[in-house]
């Protein structure tokens, strides 16, 4: 459902850069009018003194009156300049509240198009006021967002359309596999190629179904947000995964701090499974997983760490791009998860790029950094509290 922001707290550090640029702009037009006006009044007087008081010398009284014209006009460039200044005063004063008032709901309209992307692409710019320049950028720009969200759903939509076709044949193939296998009537020097089938058949299952996450996940905000316990949602993962544990011979460290946030149950639970398969999926036999969860002014953070190969520090942000899983990954076995705890995406290259989508809908920050001793480390950022009220 679309939703318009209210009006948030304007930024007014680039509305008044502008609003400076026009006010000294306006004051130095005004300041040169009054300039030139200035001076062309000076010429005048003095060319006017000088025309009247042309005169023979030793004329005294004809003298005095030229003096005393020549110090009106100095008093009248005095006055005029000094007004000028006032003028130009109180102008500047009085431009600068103008433009402020003026250019406070474009103000508006820019804060409110900041927090579009963190609120989802359903929620629109406020569109009262009266029928301006500013009325009809905000509109056009809910229009383009109008037609972005369009373009979305149609997207989601192929994307499901697409997984749901070609998930029956991956299944009619399957069982056209594994009946055989199973009742023993494929020649045991056909078997290894029956299971290589039967294991790529499985793993094109898991990208139809990771696709489809990440598609059902782009660009969509929860509506509802309920206190999620974190921790007992991290636990409840980790005894899922016990046995893909013990099989990859690696340890679990927790630091769990008390810690609730709001978000959507499921998707938060998807973000914890991904990472925890990631770091059990690229460990090392002997190695650990580090799980701490805490608290902060800014909000929870989630850290999840493993053990590992060591990457390199400029390929480790790419990670997070889909079906981007490192060239050691490519080149060297990994660990596998057992039946049925394998989460989507994982192993893959879109684990961890499903979970910065589900983290940024819910207002939050993945952050991926490499370990000097290897392995890596991933840090997500919760906000305590949305910075807008979820819903319709």
């Amino acid at each position: 459902m679309t939703r318009f922001l209210p009006r948030p707290a304007a930024n007014g550090d680039r509305a008044s850069s502008l609003r400076a640029r026009l006010t000294l702009g306006t004051i130095l037009l005004v300041a040169a009018f009054g300039a030139a006006l200035i001076i062309v009044l000076a010429l005048v007087l003095d060319r006017s003194s000088r025309t009247h008081f042309a005169r023979a010398p030793g004329a005294a009284v004809e003298e005095t009156g030229y003096l005393l014209q020549i110090q009106i006009t100095q008093a009248v460039v005095v006055w005029s300049i000094l007004a000028a200044i006032a003028l130009v005063t109180i102008a500047s004063v009085a431009i600068w509240f103008v433009l402020r008032r003026t250019l406070r709901r474009l103000e508006v309209v820019t804060a409110a198009a900041r927090t579009v992307g963190a609120n989802g692409l359903d929620t629109r710019l406020p569109t009262d006021g009266p029928r301006d320049e500013v009325r009809v950028l905000a509109e056009t720009i809910n229009t383009m967002l109008d037609r972005l969200t369009t373009a979305l759903a149609a997207q989601t939509r192929f994307v499901a359309n697409a997984s749901h076709e070609l998930r029956t044949p991956l299944s009619t193939a399957r069982t056209a596999l594994d009946i055989p296998l199973a009742q023993g009537r494929v020649p045991a020097d056909l078997e290894p190629d029956v299971r290589t089938a039967l294991a790529a058949n499985d793993r094109s299952a898991r990208i139809l179904d990771a696709l489809l996450t990440l598609a059902r996940t782009t660009g969509v905000t929860p509506d509802h947000l309920d206190p999620v316990d974190l921790p007992m949602l991290l636990e409840v993962v980790l005894s899922e995964r016990a046995p893909a544990i013990e099989q990859a011979q690696v340890g679990v460290e927790l630091d769990l701090a008390p810690a609730v946030v709001p978000g959507n149950e499921a998707m938060l639970t998807q973000v914890c499974a991904n990472l925890i398969d990631n770091a059990i999926v690229h460990n090392r036999p002997g190695g650990a997983i580090t799980v701490r969860c805490r608290t902060a002014a800014t909000g929870t953070i989630l850290e999840i760490s493993n053990d590992g190969r060591v990457l390199d520090p400029g390929s480790v942000d790419a990670l997070r791009e889909p079906f981007h899983r490192g060239a050691e990954s490519r080149l060297q076995p990994r660990a596998t998860l057992a039946a049925g705890t394998a989460t989507v995406g994982t192993g893959l290259g879109l684990g961890l790029a499903i979970v910065e989508e589900i983290v940024t809908r819910h207002g939050g920050t993945l952050t991926l950094a490499s370990r000097p001793q290897g392995g890596l480390d991933a840090r997500v950022d919760l906000p305590t509290e949305r910075d807008r009220p979820v819903g319709p």
